[in-house]
């Protein structure tokens, strides 16, 4: 099994900043549904290390520490 390190390039907890970003269209966002992006009160995004096998950036949607909604994209 291959392992690659992921870690965490930002998070936004500004409601109004998480909203436009989680709604965003790819490559710069995922384009989370409204709804559920409503429901978030963080946004953590996550990426692989350029030397990495499979290089990815992945979105993180949370409410209260629990994770409601997860979208990965390739490249970095």
């Amino acid at each position: 099994m291959s392992h690659h390190t992921v870690y965490c390039m930002g998070t936004l907890t500004d409601l109004d900043a998480l909203q436009a970003q989680a709604t965003t269209l790819p490559p710069f966002g995922h384009g989370f549904d409204a709804a559920l992006a409503q429901q978030a009160d963080r946004l953590e995004v996550w990426g692989t290390t350029e030397e990495a096998p499979a290089d990815y950036t992945e979105f993180r949607l949370l409410k209260d520490g629990r994770v409601i909604g997860v979208a990965r994209i390739p490249g970095y």
